[in-house]
């Protein structure tokens, strides 16, 4: 059982959001709004006299500025939830070799699929604070409040009126509005991205020195529109041209390596072929027969020094990612593979704070000062020849930094 087990629980009393009260007095009234009836007057009762009166002065609206934007024409009403399950477990990160991650990722995979292909559950939320390790260091997929039966799916347009998801692990499609519907693929989707986040954190790879903004390009940008944030353009760089990481990347764990060059080539292969979809209606040439596992078996057959992979092979539907087969089977075979590496010596390393202290300049040099603060504080008083990093200081100290460089960036050494 990879899905912790619901032991009691409820909502509590009297602990409910409120930002929903405040819309414009349109909406508490159901009229036309962007040019659509609203059809929900429930609102209309839940907006009190001292809401109304907070009105824009000249105008007949209410003064939403505090919202997230005013691109949103309803928000959901939040209640605080609270239960008890049957397990405690640690958060992700603190797996301990490169194998435990994958084998922790592949046990809240099964649970993913499991309640998919069992119940018609999908989870909508999937995300590296909601898969949990196990005292017995299985891993076990968890906070399921996001989710809804396929059915439900199916009826038509969300109720709830933001995206599902965590921004840092959403499908690209879902955040570039291609779908509102939060599909299993882009809840697969997001798997692939938890792994390939904690593979470039922790475990050595031949774009160390770039992992930073490797991070910050798929995982954490933000662009602001009027329909909202988008961001969805580093990740789809990456999955369908492996910018960023570049075609030479190469994660030094040879299982772990394999398993991220067949899951990017998935996900690629469906975000083509959706993308495709919409431009023309025939079917679109994607793998051969044999699937996602043969393509993990080729690049097995590959040498350790080549940076250079199979290409995929085409052929007709079905794809990689329509159900969860073909994933399912490649972290399978990825687990039983020889050639993991020594769990002594793979131990994770968060690299971030190495990089850091690496950019960071060297300590003090005779003839600064140190004096001692309030509350025993100590602060260094730095003559104005050793600020910054420029000028005789710097060429004097040879200090030897390199920021990181991406696509249409120097790197500039100090």
């Amino acid at each position: 059982m990879n899905v912790p087990i619901y032991i009691c629980g409820g909502d509590i009393r009297g602990v409910v959001t409120k930002t929903d009260l405040f819309v414009t007095i349109e909406e508490a009234e159901g009229v036309a709004v962007d040019g659509k009836q609203e059809s929900d007057k429930s609102t209309s009762s839940a907006v009190n006299n001292s809401v109304v009166s907070k009105f824009i002065p000249g105008t007949s609206k209410l003064d939403c500025s505090f919202k997230c934007g005013n691109y949103w024409r309803r928000i959901t009403q939040r209640y605080h939830h609270r239960f008890i399950t049957d397990e405690i477990g640690k958060p992700l990160n603190a797996f301990t070799t490169s194998k435990h991650m994958m084998q922790v990722v592949s046990n809240a995979f099964t649970a993913h699929r499991q309640a998919y292909e069992l119940a018609g559950v999908i989870h909508r939320d999937v995300s590296s604070n909601n898969i949990l390790i196990t005292f017995s260091r299985g891993g076990i997929l968890n906070d399921w409040d996001m989710a809804k039966t396929a059915t439900d799916h199916e009826k038509g347009p969300p109720c709830q009126y933001e995206r599902t998801g965590t921004w840092e692990f959403m499908s690209c499609l879902l955040l570039s509005g291609h779908h509102t519907i939060n599909t299993i693929q882009d809840n697969m989707e997001s798997f692939v991205l938890i792994i390939l986040y904690h593979a470039l954190r922790y475990f050595p790879h031949n774009r160390k020195g770039d992992t930073r903004w490797i991070l910050d390009s798929v995982f954490n940008t933000k662009v602001p529109t009027e329909e909202g944030y988008r961001g969805y353009e580093g990740r789809r760089a990456l999955f369908t041209s492996k910018i960023y990481i570049g075609r030479d990347f190469k994660l030094f764990c040879s299982p772990l390596h394999r398993w991220m060059k067949a899951a990017i080539a998935a996900v690629k292969e469906w975000i083509d072929t959706e993308e495709a979809a919409r431009r023309r209606p025939e079917p679109v040439l994607v793998h051969a027969t044999g699937g996602l596992l043969t393509y993990f078996d080729a690049l097995g057959s590959c040498s350790e020094e080549s940076s250079e992979s199979p290409a995929p092979p085409l052929d007709i539907p079905p794809r990689y990612l329509d159900d969860h087969t073909a994933l399912a089977e490649v972290c399978a075979r990825c687990l039983i593979a020889h050639n993991w590496p020594d769990p002594n010596k793979d131990m994770p390393v968060d690299i971030l704070p190495l990089l850091e202290a690496e950019q960071k300049p060297l300590p003090r040099e005779a003839g600064t000062k140190e004096s001692s603060g309030t509350g025993g504080s100590i602060k260094r008083n730095r003559s104005s020849t050793d600020i910054g990093r420029t000028g005789e200081s710097s060429k004097r100290r040879k200090i030897s930094t390199t920021k990181i460089a991406g696509p249409g960036r120097k790197s500039t050494a100090f």
